[in-house]
């Protein structure tokens, strides 16, 4: 399963330079650039972690048969169809509603299929569902926040250059903080 997202997203809508600022206990505005790096950072870290997003985008799960169960990807507000390249065909598809069932009420979509046409042997992932979701302002966990800005925090830290003698880990506390909300 191979999952693509569409859509950028101004992470300072989630956490403020000057929020961040306050956090990493900076009182002047020549690092702001770093900041925001950093804050950039983090948050693709956490996104590309747990499989979750922040703000409204438009999320593409490609499987390559007709899997029912889970979709490695959380936040989920609505699938807007499912595509499929059936046999004899050389292009998607909309596959028929009532050809499967979506719930997007769990922490990680599922989808199920039921009497869907056969599918094109010779290719890469000839079904494709196509969702949009991921957090907003509203909905985001603050755990998830607090990760990020922890990270950040480490990040900014440790802005050197890394050597095979001065390497540093990711502090635990973030992998526990995100663990929950990953989508395995």
């Amino acid at each position: 399963m191979i999952i693509s997202n569409a859509g950028g997203i101004d992470f300072a809508t989630f956490i403020s330079t000057a929020d961040l600022k306050l956090w990493l206990r900076i009182d002047h505005d020549d690092d702001d650039a770093i900041v925001a790096a950093v804050r950039a950072a983090a948050f693709e870290w956490v996104q590309g972690y747990c499989s979750v997003y922040f703000g409204t985008q438009a999320i593409t799960a490609y499987l390559d048969g007709y899997y029912n169960g889970r979709l490695m990807v959380g936040q989920i507000d609505s699938v807007t169809n499912v595509q499929i390249i059936a046999t004899g065909a050389t292009d998607y598809s909309t596959l028929d509603a009532s050809k499967y069932t979506v719930d997007v009420a769990s922490s990680q979509p599922r989808v199920w299929f039921q009497g869907a046409p056969s599918l094109v042997a010779d290719r890469y992932h000839p079904v494709k569902v196509v969702m949009s979701g991921g957090y907003t302002t509203d909905n985001v966990p603050e755990l998830l926040l607090l990760a990020v800005m922890n990270y950040a925090a480490h990040l900014y830290e440790h802005r050197m250059a890394a050597t095979p003698a001065k390497l540093i880990e990711k502090p635990m506390g973030i992998y526990h903080m995100v663990s929950q909300f990953r989508a395995l």
